[in-house]
C-alpha cells in the first residue's frame, strides 16, 4: 500500500514581499480614528478632574454653608422680634441657659473683616440699656465669606444669601427663604 503524505501549507498573516506600504487614505482614516479616541479619553480625565474638585474640595464648603444658612433659619422661625440693616442680621429670641426659664437676648450675624478674609461672625447680647444694645465679641461662624446678604421681603419673608470661595477657587453659593412668622419684623 501507498503512503500518502500530506502536505501543510502554511498560513500568512503578512506577506511582506507583496506589500507595498500604505496608501494616503488609510494612513489619514487612522489618524482620523485615533485622534477621536483620544479625545474622548481626554473629556473623561478632564471630567473626572472636575468630580474630585467638586466632592473633595467643593462639597465640604458648600455642607458647611447649608449648615449655617439651616441653622439662621431656624433662629428666624423662633424670633420674635427681627431687624435687618445693612446685611446684618439681628434677632431677639428666647434662649435657656440650663435649669432656668428661657429668657429673651438678642443675637446678630454680620460680616466682619479677619486676618484671614472675610468671616461671617455671631455676636451675643451682653446687656441693653434703653434701645442700645451691646453685643459680646464676634465668634467665627464661617470663613472664605465672598458675599453675606440678608434682605426682608414682602409678607414677611427673609432671604439669605451666602457665597464662599472653596479651595479650588469657585465660588459656592447657597440661599433660602425664611418665613419670619412670629413677632415683629423691621
Amino acid at each position: 500500500m501507498g503512503q500518502m503524505r500530506m502536505r501543510i501549507k502554511p498560513i500568512v498573516i503578512f506577506n511582506l514581499k507583496s506589500e507595498q506600504g500604505f496608501t494616503l487614505l488609510e494612513l489619514i482614516t487612522v489618524l482620523a480614528i485615533a485622534s477621536v479616541l483620544f479625545s474622548l479619553m481626554t473629556g473623561v480625565l478632564v471630567q473626572a478632574g472636575s468630580f474630585y474638585h467638586f466632592f473633595i474640595e467643593d462639597s465640604p464648603v458648600a455642607g458647611e454653608t447649608m449648615i449655617i444658612i439651616n441653622k439662621i433659619s431656624r433662629e428666624i422661625s423662633r424670633a420674635t422680634e427681627i431687624e435687618v440693616e445693612d446685611n446684618i442680621l439681628t434677632m431677639k429670641l428666647y434662649v435657656s441657659s440650663g435649669e432656668e426659664d428661657p429668657e429673651q437676648h438678642w443675637i446678630r450675624y454680620r460680616t466682619y473683616e479677619s486676618s484671614r478674609g472675610t468671616e461671617l461672625g455671631f455676636q451675643r447680647e451682653v446687656s441693653q440699656v434703653g434701645e442700645e444694645i451691646e453685643f459680646t465679641r464676634i465668634d467665627s461662624v464661617l470663613g472664605n465669606i465672598a458675599d453675606f446678604s440678608v434682605g426682608l421681603i414682602p409678607r414677611e419673608l427673609i432671604k439669605i444669601s451666602i457665597c464662599r470661595a472653596s479651595a479650588s477657587g469657585k465660588t459656592i453659593s447657597k440661599q433660602q427663604t425664611v418665613y419670619a412668622k412670629k413677632g415683629e419684623s423691621r
